[in-house]
């Protein structure tokens, strides 16, 4: 595919005010390829030559809204809280790609969601955290709880 360094410079500018950033400079490439094979993909659905800026708001629309809600979800940010919006987008987007090769109607959110289970850290939970903090303080010395 060829990279329009102009494409990539709207890109960049429409969704860095919206709060999109990634690790690396590759990010903003990445995300200019999802609208050309979108718009690659609308020219074969439609059968006609559909414009870069048609395709861009098309793929905002019905690609990039739809897992933009599943990974503003605390679980999915929880999962990789290291990662920026915009890597966590790449990652879901390319989680959910691959669930499609197996089922065409799945949805964002449930494809979110499968990320966050495959990719779920094992670490205990808020209220597991909270317990095994306070839990210490309410024994005595012999290991018997203290009266309420």
């Amino acid at each position: 595919m060829t990279q329009n360094i102009k494409e990539t410079s709207i890109m960049k500018s429409i969704f860095t005010q919206e709060g999109i950033e990634f690790s690396n400079e590759e990010g903003w490439k990445t995300l200019t390829e999802h609208v050309e094979v979108h718009n690659q993909f609308l020219n074969q659905e439609l059968r006609r030559d559909i414009s870069w800026d048609d395709a861009l708001f098309s793929w905002y629309e019905n690609i990039y809204t739809p897992l933009r809600r599943a990974i503003s979800s605390w679980s999915v940010k929880r999962t990789n809280p290291q990662m920026t919006v915009g890597d966590l987008y790449l990652a879901v987007s390319n989680h959910w790609f691959y669930l499609k090769e197996e089922d065409q109607g799945i949805f964002a959110e449930q494809a979110a969601a499968d990320y966050v289970r495959i990719n779920k850290k094992n670490r205990p939970g808020i209220f597991s955290r909270l317990f095994n903090t306070f839990a210490p303080a309410n024994e005595t010395n012999t290991g018997k709880k203290k009266a309420a």
